[in-house]
């Protein structure tokens, strides 16, 4: 099967994302923001902590996030995940404290799914050129 200049930077592309994105979630790059002093017109809650994971929430099992995650490793297929979370959770001092997470744009990206994004040109470009004979 031989692939047009064309096809060969398109998958070059596509391969690439799909290493970054696996590499993210195994190398655990999550790149956190933490805003803790955010006000806000909720009476339900004494504070607000918002988070940002800019590419994934793995790696970021300590206490101070992942907070929505009581399943870590639950089943999901990326991209057909929750991107934002928000709830309230009980703080120091039994306070309840607003919490907003974005969980990244890799979040649960793993092996599963990158075989599969792999694969999928492949199979596309082996149909089409079976349609075209």
């Amino acid at each position: 099967m031989t692939f047009s200049k064309r096809i060969k930077r398109i998958l070059v592309v596509w391969i690439t994302f799909h290493l970054v994105a696996l590499f993210a979630n195994l190398a655990g790059l999550n790149f956190r923001i933490a805003n803790h002093s955010i006000e806000i017109n909720k009476p339900e809650c004494s504070s607000s902590i918002s988070y940002i994971y800019l590419l994934t929430t793995q790696g970021s099992f300590d206490n101070s996030g992942y907070i929505f995650r009581k399943y870590p490793n639950e089943e999901k297929f990326w991209p057909f995940i929750t991107y934002y979370e928000s709830g309230i959770v009980t703080g120091a001092g039994n306070k309840e404290v607003c919490c907003e997470q974005f969980n990244g744009i890799f979040d649960y990206y793993g092996f599963k799914e990158f075989l599969t994004y792999l694969l999928l040109p492949f199979v596309i470009i082996l149909l089409y050129k079976l349609w075209v004979k």
